[in-house]
């Protein structure tokens, strides 16, 4: 076992998404008059955290999500949901409200109220255990989305020519291995299987269900 020889702390004051009990009473939920009903959920990386809540207009999934003053800006910063929200013809939860705030100098915050879904999700892990009992009418449904959203433009990138190059030359290294992309589309990005739902619907990522 290495010996630890140094340790990085950072005191700030503050606490991040991740605390719970700042969670439920963060500015998001007063806001937006919500009351946080559900157990929070982690995200990537405690990045953000999510519940169920109720409200004047009944019961919503309130997401909060924060990022450092340094990358909390440009095209596509903090604007995942708010991006898929256009795509309004899918299989997906509704935005109905954002709320942005800084905390101090060292963090930007949004809070996200999204619709619920009556559904479960199909299963709720990353990988399907064994067989799944749905019929050809879901398949159906779901390839159309996702051949809807290939066809939807946009200017986000999750891979490009430069990181399929890393990864082909990481995997094949000293083989001169190269494949050239001639064709994109739009995509998930990150679609598992915990992010599907029966009746179908879909969802940018785990904490982002609101089930």
């Amino acid at each position: 076992m290495r010996q630890l020889r140094f340790s990085w702390r950072e005191i700030t004051g503050k606490c991040q998404p991740a605390c719970k009990h700042c969670y439920a009473d963060s500015r998001g939920a007063a806001h937006f008059g919500l009351e946080v009903s559900g157990q929070p959920v982690l995200g990537w990386r405690d990045r953000s955290i999510a519940a169920s809540a109720d409200g004047p207009r009944g019961r919503c999934w309130l997401r909060v999500v924060c990022e450092e003053l340094g990358w909390a800006q440009g095209d596509h910063a903090l604007t995942g949901n708010a991006d898929a929200d256009a795509l309004d013809t899918l299989p997906k939860p509704r935005l109905p409200g954002m709320y942005e705030w800084t905390e101090g100098e060292w963090r930007r915050q949004r809070a996200e109220v999204m619709t619920p879904l009556p559904r479960s999700p199909c299963p709720a892990t990353d990988a399907a255990p064994g067989p799944l009992d749905l019929d050809d009418g879901w398949w159906q449904k779901l390839r159309s989305a996702l051949q809807q959203l290939a066809g939807t433009p946009t200017r986000r990138v999750s891979v490009d020519q430069e990181r399929v190059d890393l990864r082909v030359h990481a995997a094949f290294s000293g083989g001169g291995a190269t494949v050239s992309i001639r064709r994109w589309e739009t995509v998930h990005g990150d679609l598992r299987w915990a992010d599907i739902s029966d009746p179908l619907g879909i969802v940018n990522s785990v904490q982002d269900r609101p089930y």
